[in-house]
């Protein structure tokens, strides 16, 4: 409402509608104004629609959290399983390998301790081509050929009692 004022400087509230407005486009000020009571309860109503969307909100975040949680939870444990069944198979094959090894380990052992395995028999025919040419080449250390040398010099000396001695 706009304000006039008269020639007194006292100022007086006059109702005069701004612009060219229709008689159907005017509104009683009365009709304009709501209650006090019912403004309160509009705003009463509109908190609590809020208040229960917000809980609504709130359980709906509090529900995906929780299935969060027990997802993690299912993973973690899927994960805790296929590493413990990972390190079974780990331990299996290990002691699968180090059988295998101490089988294979006892087998070579009893070709090498049987006198008639075919590696046993084997290794006697190389040792008796090598060996012969061994024999047939006497090999005598010096030490013991100085031995023989001087033990047969003193035999051969006329004195009697030493050549009894060294025999």
């Amino acid at each position: 409402m706009p304000l006039s004022i008269d020639g007194m400087n006292i100022g007086q509230y006059s109702y005069r509608p701004v612009g060219n407005i229709n008689s159907e486009q005017q509104t009683n000020a009365l009709d304009r104004v709501t209650s006090p009571a019912q403004r309160l309860n509009d705003e009463q109503t509109q908190l609590l629609e809020r208040r229960r969307l917000d809980q609504e909100r709130q359980d709906q975040l509090r529900e995906a959290r929780e299935e969060r949680i027990a997802q993690q939870e299912l993973e973690e444990e899927r994960a805790l399983q296929v590493r413990q069944e990972r390190q079974e198979a780990a331990r299996a094959l290990d002691e699968q390998l180090r059988e295998q090894r101490l089988e294979t380990l006892q087998e070579q052992r009893r070709e090498v301790l049987d006198p008639l395995s075919a590696e046993s028999l084997a290794r006697q025919r190389v040792q008796t081509e090598i060996t012969p040419q061994a024999v047939n080449n006497p090999q005598i250390s010096p030490r013991f050929a100085a031995e023989a040398i001087s033990t047969y010099r003193q035999t051969e000396s006329p004195d009697f009692i030493g050549r009894s001695l060294v025999a």
